[in-house]
């Protein structure tokens, strides 16, 4: 209601300095008859409207900046922490393919061995028949 009357009532919420509820004898009416033309509160609105307009685009400005800097650091605590996880990531990474590198190593060499053990397997194999042959001749001779 205090919002249509165009009045005293609506300069002070205009100004943010409405601090209490409208007083008695704000009602409808008055605001209609604020706001005709020839009405006491249409002059008094028209000629405190230029310094008002100007408080309420000061007050709009303010506000946008204020929105405009939450966003920045919004945005920047997001950037960071991406960073962050960025970084993170990178050492992982790299953890895991220093880990991986010592594995193939591990597994090189373990493949060597295997061979050699296949490689001493034959070896063995082969002086063991050696050996069966040489048993066999004596066990004939004999």
């Amino acid at each position: 209601m205090a919002a249509v009357s165009g009045g005293e009532t609506w300069d002070r919420l205009q100004r943010g300095t409405l601090i209490s509820e409208p007083r008695a004898g704000e009602d409808m009416l008055t605001a209609a008859f604020a706001l005709a033309p020839g009405g006491g509160g249409g002059a008094k609105a028209t000629r405190t409207e230029p310094s008002d307009a100007r408080a309420v685009r000061a007050a709009a400005r303010e506000a946008a900046e204020t929105e405009k800097r939450i966003e920045m650091e919004h945005v920047l605590r997001i950037a960071k922490a991406d960073e962050e996880a960025a970084q993170q990531a990178a050492q992982t990474a790299h953890r895991l393919r220093e880990e991986a590198d010592r594995i193939a190593a591990d597994g090189k060499r373990a493949s060597e061995k295997a061979r050699q053990a296949e490689k001493e397997l034959e070896r063995a194999t082969a002086r063991a028949k050696v050996s069966r042959d040489a048993a066999r001749r004596i066990s004939r001779r004999g």
